[in-house]
């Protein structure tokens, strides 16, 4: 079969998750970094905070509010490999996709190519985004939550830091996880991930979900045997 090179692959250097940050003129990706440090949950995946932006002079409680960036030299756009639909060098050296996405008030559901990364990777993921977000991506694209994993209780929560505390609760649960119990839960979910990315791709070649520009995907699904319908 022709080969899948978008997928996730564990290795011994594979952290728990990934979360990316770019534009924190918007106040959930500060909360949300400032978040993950009270845990000390930074260490344990590849977080960026690309721009902080000066005028904006957000109270981090624990972070030092310093930039974190997992590419030296990225400049959103600078470059083919910076824009903003192409995976990040390190995007699959981390598990869990913890997304943040380009909107968080009630009602505005914008899905952006920050969603569809994760779909595309065979990553099971969490947005910090607008409440009901999960709900959202459940009945209105028929996507499958990773109810095996997560407690979605956070996705009703309609306030921002109570939902992101929401998000990095579910987190912490696998902070102590090794690489092998993390596999084993990927074996567990496959299918499921799967059926997203195949849902996923649909939607993005009827023009109904992904912006056209998001990078192509070489996916073959036979690589794996048939998709559970």
């Amino acid at each position: 079969c022709q080969q899948d090179n978008v997928s996730f692959q564990f290795t011994e250097n594979s952290k728990l998750f990934t979360c990316y940050n770019n534009n924190t003129i918007k106040a959930h990706r500060n909360i949300l970094v400032d978040t993950l440090a009270k845990y000390d949950l930074i260490k344990l995946g590849i977080v960026t905070l690309v721009n902080p932006n000066p005028d904006i002079k957000y109270p981090f409680k624990y972070h030092t509010g310093e930039r974190l960036l997992d590419e030296a030299n990225f400049v959103l756009n600078a470059k083919q490999e910076f824009i903003a639909p192409n995976y990040p060098r390190s995007y699959f050296n981390g598990y869990l996709d913890i997304v943040s996405e380009s909107t968080f008030e009630e009602g505005e559901f914008f899905v952006t190519e920050k969603t569809a990364k994760p779909l595309g990777a065979l990553k099971p993921f969490l947005v910090v985004g607008p409440p009901k977000f999960h709900k959202h991506l459940q009945e209105k694209y028929g996507l499958e939550l990773y109810t095996e994993l997560f407690d979605y209780s956070f996705d009703d929560e309609p306030d921002l830091e109570k939902r992101i505390e929401g998000v990095v609760q579910n987190l912490l649960k696998y902070k102590d996880y090794s690489i092998s119990d993390l596999e084993k839960i990927n074996a567990s979910i496959f299918t499921k991930l799967r059926r997203n990315r195949k849902k996923f791709v649909d939607l993005k070649y009827s023009g109904q979900f992904i912006p056209e520009r998001l990078m192509p995907l070489n996916i073959d699904d036979s690589c794996y045997g048939a998709v559970d319908a």
